[in-house]
């Protein structure tokens, strides 16, 4: 797999912006590196990684790659980024990974494909903004126009980046792609209780949302509101589906003034376990005394 990896410092994993490539995270890691160690991997089938050999992957499949990733990053301190096709996988991850917060101390949540109906997002695929994408053949203009609905303000699309994510889609992986893409459609039933599971969790969350993200907005970030205590909680006004390209330095304050206010704490962070409600048994009711002997 194609991996990002540069500065010195707390490692801070960027995952996943599936319309660019690992260099998409290049604005932003220009903000941190100097601070931190940020890295950022193209998942089988994506960006500058191969498809994987045996064919399509699974929700899981993704969800257990990040985990070995987050371990191949040597740290048990890290900060994980979540976005894009990300957020629903490292939900996933972290929700259901044995070891997860052996490693991964803060969770950064930015604008991803969270968009199951009781979120009150909406579905890009049933809304047919993605349907178009995957249609073959498909030029860089094309291209173009479709990542710009993403933008909430379309003069903050970096061009740079933006031919770097073309040229990963026009290697001729689009329908791998938009196959696996529609399992993270299938999984959005699972969305809501990998929400809860990480609310039920000590670890410190940091959710900034673009407010003007076609795929969902505001009912999203109530949610985690709702699920998560500890999150804290920012709606990004005139910013779409990409923080942190569009408001990078906005983004990268943030996540260095949370790490700062969040160093890791003695011993791991584990996720509280679940406590069922037992219904209790119902006592036989006492025998009746014998009536005393009569004098």
């Amino acid at each position: 797999m194609k991996v990002w990896n540069e500065g010195r410092g707390s490692v801070v994993v960027f995952f996943y912006d599936s319309w660019h490539t690992a260099h998409g995270f290049q604005l932003i890691s220009e903000q941190l590196r100097e601070h931190f160690q940020v890295m950022s991997l193209d998942p089988p089938g994506f960006g500058g990684s191969p498809e994987p050999a045996d064919g399509s992957l699974t929700v899981s499949d993704y969800s257990d790659l990040l985990g070995e990733f987050v371990k191949f990053s040597g740290g048990r301190d890290v900060t994980l980024v979540l976005c894009g096709l990300g957020l629903p996988i490292g939900l996933r991850f972290l929700a259901e990974g044995q070891d997860a917060y052996d490693h991964v101390s803060r969770v950064v949540i930015t604008n991803g494909l969270l968009y199951a109906d009781q979120l009150g997002g909406r579905s890009p695929f049933k809304q047919g903004m993605l349907l178009s994408r995957w249609e073959l053949p498909m030029d860089r203009s094309h291209h173009r126009r479709r990542l710009l609905q993403f933008y909430g303000d379309p003069e903050a699309m970096d061009e740079r980046i933006a031919q770097e994510g073309w040229a990963a889609f026009s290697k001729g992986r689009l329908e791998y792609q938009a196959k696996f893409t529609r399992t993270i459609d299938d999984a959005s039933s699972e969305f809501e209780n990998w929400i809860r599971t990480l609310g039920e969790s000590e670890v410190p969350v940091l959710v900034l949302w673009g407010e003007e993200d076609p795929t969902g907005g505001r009912k999203v970030v109530e949610r985690f509101q709702e699920e998560v205590p500890q999150s804290e909680t920012y709606m990004l006004p005139s910013v779409g589906h990409f923080p942190h390209i569009e408001v990078s330095e906005i983004v990268a304050d943030g996540i260095t003034d949370f790490v700062k206010r969040n160093p890791k704490s003695v011993g791991r962070r584990v996720v509280k376990p679940r406590v069922e409600e037992e219904t209790p048994e119902e006592e036989a009711p006492d025998e009746p005394s014998a009536p005393p002997d009569e004098q």
